[in-house]
């Protein structure tokens, strides 16, 4: 891993990402496209020589990360991601590894950390603000995974009836049999 290899679901970061804000927006511009990884102990030098900073593995490493992000994005993506630590070349970095927002929320995440509320979304290595189209787009999308999902609950009930037998015509009631009592 090195950073020019940054793509749309995958970026580096220097380990000072923990002092900033800005890990969130990133965090959220990978949920609100495809999901993603980013690695944080990775960098480059003056002479755009790679350098590997690693952590001392401490949790409270993790949790910094995690804060972050939890605490500078809307809504919240606490379920959408995961902080562990990975080793490479002996080194421990941070990975967060990001989930898509389509799959789990009802609106884009929104990065909270600037001057106002604004979500984000992943194009090739960069974050950039969600246009108008965008923002439609992910919500049509979101649209069809939920007709998808009752869609499929549906076809498994059936399979279900399938299976054990359809209910008896006699327990459902039909309203104009019933009598006052």
């Amino acid at each position: 891993m090195s950073p020019q290899e940054e793509t749309e679901t995958f970026d580096a970061k220097r380990k000072g990402i923990l002092k900033s804000s800005k890990l969130a927006k990133t965090a959220s511009a990978m949920a609100n496209k495809n999901g993603g990884t980013i690695v944080i102990g990775i960098g480059v030098d003056h002479n755009g020589c790679e350098i590997i900073k690693g952590f001392s593995n401490k949790p409270e490493e993790k949790n910094r990360a995690k804060e972050i992000i939890k605490d500078n994005t809307r809504p919240s993506m606490v379920d959408l991601f995961k902080v562990r630590f990975s080793e490479v070349r002996g080194v421990h970095l941070l990975r967060i590894d990001i989930s898509k927002s389509v799959d789990e929320m009802e609106e884009p995440v929104k990065y909270t950390g600037g001057s106002s509320p604004k979500a984000y979304i992943r194009n090739d290595d960069s974050s950039d603000p969600m246009t108008k189209r965008q923002i439609n787009k992910w919500h049509k999308k979101r649209k069809r995974k939920i007709t998808n999902r009752k869609f499929f609950k549906f076809l498994n009930k059936l399979r279900e009836f399938d299976k054990n037998g359809y209910p008896s015509p006699d327990l459902i009631s039909n309203p104009d049999d019933q009598k006052d009592y």
